[in-house]
């Protein structure tokens, strides 16, 4: 598996990664599946499952890990 990169460094072409979200105030650090996303009408941003505000932003992402063998709708063979 990867080390954490800079958020600067991460794809931005629609591929789904690992995020994290540094909290500064009273809340715990989060980690999320995001992408980077542009859509005619909204400003380019970082978008994820866990739905944090803009002024969330991620800091640091890694690639996902490989799927097991064998399951998923595109399974890998090797």
């Amino acid at each position: 598996m990867a080390d954490w990169e800079i958020i600067d460094t991460a794809p931005k072409d629609g591929t789904w990664f690992w995020a994290f979200y540094p909290r500064k105030q009273a809340y715990e650090d989060q980690f999320a599946v995001a992408a980077w996303i542009e859509t005619s009408g909204n400003e380019p941003m970082f978008w994820d499952a866990a739905q944090h505000r803009d002024d969330e932003q991620p800091t640091h992402w890694m690639p996902l890990p490989l799927l097991p063998l064998g399951v998923g709708c595109n399974p890998r063979k090797t």
